[in-house]
């Protein structure tokens, strides 16, 4: 070897590391080729896994299978809504009359009265009142004018029973002619004007309301209600009850257009369809009729034996769904409003509705009298 040239060995060692390298970067490609292909075919299996994932779903699955879908659909997203903040109750101002003005929740104008004698601490009421039909008019401000007029001198009574008062003012339209106040099976109807139908929801919006801010305000107040009226506003008391009697404690009605609403279906074979009974009534109004609520509500119905002149009985149309209504009333129950009316809850109270009382008024024609008003609130209180 020493005979070689130096040159030579030179030679001899750049080739051995050249082949080294060589070595090296022929077992990396191998390695690197070798990983590239287990990649692949990882890609492959996951892919032919998830394709039969998705043909297993919950849907297709039988009822009884043992599988379990491999992929689970796509939840369906929860809407998130914001919550509404909970209203702060208004505050409460004794011994002054306040209009309520009309708003998208409630719909009609009311008034309130809280009496300045009240102990908010001792077990308070509401008492529903001057609800009247004295106004046939597309003013809703004459008729609102009316119901000021109303409530004004039932704010000494509210003060004396020390009863908290609400007076809602429900229109009696000109055009389109419904006597919403009667609660005529024209208001439960969808093809009916929204500001025409359901005035007693409008009531009981009014209601849950006003209770809402005078419990806010430490007023004990109950859940159940006094309610009263004459004529038209009687109209609306008797068949209020009938619609919520779970919110009603008492109520006393005069004259009630002639004739009750009469809690039955039907009489013998007649079936009685409202506002004679309530055959129709949870198709009509949405709901069943709460019987055990109803026999619950105390009531006072009365009228004066010369009230014989203001009859809604003339004819069918106003309130009424045909003359057949009409003359059944009158040859089943009688031809005038006073023996009418008590042959009707003489009927109810042999039929076990013994929470109807009715009396009636010698000498004393279609109006209210001091003796009908102190025997209504003798009436309420005896319930208190």
């Amino acid at each position: 070897r020493g005979d070689l040239p130096k040159k030579y060995f030179l030679n001899q060692q750049m080739m051995g590391r050249i082949l080294m390298n060589y070595k090296k970067f022929h077992i990396t490609r191998i390695l690197f080729s070798l990983f590239l292909i287990v990649g692949l075919c990882f890609l492959l299996i996951i892919n032919t896994t998830a394709s039969r994932g998705q043909a297993i779903n919950d849907e297709t699955l039988p009822a009884n299978s043992k599988y379990l879908p491999i992929i689970l659909r796509q939840p369906t997203p929860t809407s998130t809504s914001t919550p509404v903040p909970t209203p702060t109750p208004e505050p409460i101002t004794q011994g002054v009359l306040t209009f309520h003005q009309a708003d998208d929740s409630i719909p009609y104008n009311w008034f309130s009265y809280v009496p300045s004698s009240l102990n908010i601490a001792q077990s308070n009421y509401i008492w529903v009142s001057g609800v009247h039909g004295n106004l046939v008019t597309d003013d809703y401000n004459l008729i609102t004018e009316e119901s000021r007029n109303q409530a004004e001198w039932r704010t000494e009574l509210a003060e004396q029973h020390k009863l908290i008062l609400i007076v809602p003012v429900i229109p009696r339209p000109y055009t389109n002619y419904i006597y919403v106040v009667s609660l005529t099976w024209k208001v439960f109807l969808e093809e009916t004007s929204y500001i025409y139908q359901r005035p007693d929801y409008k009531l009981n919006a009014m209601l849950d309301k006003f209770s809402y801010d005078l419990r806010g305000n430490g007023y004990n107040v109950q859940d159940k209600i006094f309610i009263d009226g004459f004529s038209a506003g009687a109209m609306f008391a008797q068949r209020y009850a009938l619609l919520h009697p779970a919110r009603v404690k008492a109520l006393a009605a005069g004259q009630c257009g002639g004739a009750m609403t009469l809690p039955e279906s039907a009489y013998g074979s007649t079936q009685m369809e409202w506002p004679v009974g309530i055959y129709d009534f949870n198709t009509l109004v949405g709901y069943p009729f709460d019987l055990q609520s109803y026999q619950q509500v105390h009531q006072y119905i009365y009228i004066g034996d010369q009230d014989t002149n203001n009859s809604t009985l003339w004819g069918w149309g106003e309130l009424w769904k045909s003359q057949e209504q009409v003359d059944f009333l009158i040859n089943t129950f009688g031809s005038t409003d006073p023996i009418r009316l008590q042959n009707q809850v003489s009927y109810l109270n042999s039929h076990d509705y013994n929470n109807i009382e009715f009396h009636m008024y010698p000498g004393v024609g279609h109006t209210i009298t001091s003796q009908m008003v102190n025997d209504t609130f003798s009436f309420f209180n005896s319930f208190r």
